[in-house]
């Protein structure tokens, strides 16, 4: 079984952010982002 602290659901600005800042704040945590989308911050091109 696969295991995370933090899991973001979407990888456009506000999750890549999010998961930025809970990373900066919690450095001993593990943070994974998903996304649906070929590439990071897909909708922004």
């Amino acid at each position: 079984m696969l295991h995370c602290d933090f899991l973001i659901i979407g990888a456009g600005i506000i999750g890549l952010s999010t998961a930025w800042e809970l990373q900066q704040r919690f450095p001993d945590k593990t943070v994974w982002v998903i996304e649906k989308e070929s590439h990071e911050a897909f909708h922004l091109l």
